[in-house]
């Protein structure tokens, strides 16, 4: 009779938890929803990068091929995710809103569930609060739908298959983690501190406790999971005969765009100095990183007793053990410098490119609040006790971290004009601009259209295609380019099919040229990127150029403006 009770206890407890549990997924779900509202395409436009991922995923849903017909430099997830998104949600700036919030709950969820398995329900629950401020943070969630973005989910995985290697020992865990990392390296190249800094004390601790045998295999295991998503994509595009141009856009024009921006070392200084402290999310990384401190006083002696095995250190240290969570936090306390190289590398310090530190800085700060319930529950009190100044630490930065939340909440919660606009996501209405409504009364749907921008959501709104397969005209001026998808192709496109429109921005907001004015001014009083003045100053370019012009003097003429959009019409 006791034990059908003490089961039937059990049986409710289970019950009880999963209850809470799905609650509290269900409520993360709706808080994504609510700090979402003020990114709402009744509010917010599709925007830059968001509206050129949408036209891709599209494009790919018509048939056309990433890279071989219509070229970008972002690896391929990043833009299957769009058609997804446009498959499920239809062809309208809603889709990609709609599959946004679905991914960041995703993630957000994700991160609950291997944090709280790790370092339990406290750890978990605040983890994912922090998960969502960061990523909603405005100056670097600017509206969403960024590779980034999607790269959120698979870091989580990451981490999550690092700490069930360490507690089962079962290689196929390092394996898993590779594929998770491979993943997230085709969703976005720079996305793989977390896999990076996982393979290493994976190997690390392999060599530590003297199992060499399986170091070799956990280090063959991971590597091959990493290589089998580069190894699809290279035989699908291969198989289609659009290797090069896949090789061109993932990985030649990478290497470039890194190589045109700022030298490395200048790069990484600026980010720590200038960049990284501009957003509030460097508040809550400064938060993980210092959480390292409590980590080391943890974990020393069990360090010490391993990296220096001397009889007398291992008589006091040896008996000590280390928990599968304090190894796998020494890889996400490895990933947080190592986000900010990889942050840096583009020498353009861009906001989004922070969202990668989020998986990383969340754990490490929930690692802060699970040595605070460690501390309340132990009973090894006193002021000469390193166990209670470690207790004092984590409470102070668990505090600083509450502040963060607590004004994250005050400056990314919605309006009330903004919480009034919710119904509209579910009837999906969205208002065409002044500048969509011209380009579709003016042209047909075969009509191409081109945007002399990266704003090639206007395609995606107005259903025009590109004459060109190179969407975004600042590609054309990277160096690296030109051998293959450069001006000398992009020419070639645009004579075979002329644009019907062409869209130009009076003053390019991002600084980009074009052959409205003389080839002398086009770069005049510094208005374009160093990239673009640059590449002004190259011969060839600069040939191409003049070509270019003179076709666009031949065969248009300013047919209007529409605020500060110059359009440009064909002339028969």
């Amino acid at each position: 009779m006791e034990m059908v009770t003490k089961f039937s206890r059990q049986r409710n407890t289970v019950r009880h938890t999963a209850i809470i549990m799905i609650l509290w997924i269900f409520l993360l779900a709706i808080f994504v929803l609510i700090l979402n509202l003020p990114w709402t395409p009744v509010i917010k436009g599709l925007g830059q990068d968001r509206g050129l991922y949408a036209y891709v995923g599209n494009a790919i849903l018509h048939g056309q091929l990433p890279y071989r017909d219509v070229w970008e430099q972002k690896p391929p997830i990043g833009l299957y995710l769009n058609a997804l998104a446009v498959l499920l949600f239809g062809r309208n700036p809603w889709a990609t809103w709609w599959f946004n919030l679905i991914w960041v709950a995703l993630s957000a969820i994700a991160a609950f569930l291997v944090i709280k398995k790790m370092m339990g329900l406290i750890s978990g629950t605040v983890a994912s609060v922090l998960f969502i401020l960061g990523v909603m943070s405005p100056k670097i969630f600017q509206g969403g739908n960024l590779m980034e973005i999607y790269a959120l989910l698979p870091q989580v995985v990451i981490i999550g298959c690092v700490y069930r290697f360490f507690v089962t020992k079962h290689n196929h865990w390092a394996f898993l983690a590779g594929l998770v990392t491979g993943l997230a390296f085709m969703t976005k190249q720079t996305s793989i501190a977390l896999g990076i800094s996982s393979l290493f004390v994976i190997m690390l601790v392999s060599l530590l406790l003297h199992e060499f045998k399986h170091f070799w295999l956990r280090l063959a295991g991971f590597i091959a999971g990493f290589l089998i998503p580069l190894g699809v994509a290279l035989i699908n595009w291969s198989s289609v005969g659009a290797l090069n141009d896949f090789l061109d856009g993932v990985f030649i024009h990478s290497i470039s765009y890194v190589g045109a921006g700022a030298p490395f070392l200048q790069s990484l200084f600026n980010t720590l100095t200038r960049a990284l402290p501009v957003f509030f999310i460097s508040k809550l990384y400064y938060i993980a990183s210092l959480s390292f401190l409590l980590y080391v006083i943890t974990n020393l002696p069990w360090l010490i007793g391993r990296l220096f095995p001397n009889r007398i250190i291992r008589k006091i240290v040896a008996y000590i053990p280390i928990s599968p969570v304090e190894l796998t936090m020494l890889a996400v306390f490895i990933a947080l410098p190592l986000e900010i190289v990889f942050a840096s590398l583009g020498g353009r310090n861009f906001g989004h490119y922070f969202l990668s530190l989020i998986p990383a800085v969340t754990t490490a700060v929930a690692y802060s609040f699970f040595k605070v319930v460690a501390f309340l529950r132990s009973p090894r009190f006193g002021g000469t006790n390193p166990h209670t100044w470690m207790g004092v630490v984590g409470i102070v930065l668990a505090l600083f971290a509450l502040a963060w939340m607590a004004r994250a909440l005050i400056d990314e919660r919605p309006s009330r004009a903004q919480v009034a606009g919710l119904p509209a996501a579910f009837t999906e209405q969205y208002e065409l601009d002044d500048l969509d409504k011209y380009i579709i009364a003016t042209t047909q749907p075969t009509d191409p259209v081109m945007v002399w921008d990266i704003r090639v959501g206007l395609n995606f709104i107005t259903d025009r295609r590109p004459p060109q397969r190179v969407l975004f005209p600042g590609n054309l001026f990277t160096a690296a380019n030109t051998s293959r998808s450069g001006f000398s192709e992009f020419l070639k496109e645009f004579e075979k099919t002329p644009p019907m429109l062409i869209l130009v921005q009076k003053v390019s907001s991002i600084g980009l040229p074009f052959v409205n004015v003389p080839l002398e001014q086009m770069c005049s009083n510094g208005s374009c990127m160093d990239d673009y003045a640059l590449a002004l100053k190259s011969p060839d370019i600069d040939a191409e150029l003049q070509q270019f012009r003179q076709y666009f003097l031949d065969h248009y003429s300013l047919d209007n403006q529409i605020n500060d959009w110059l359009i440009y019409r064909h002339i028969p």
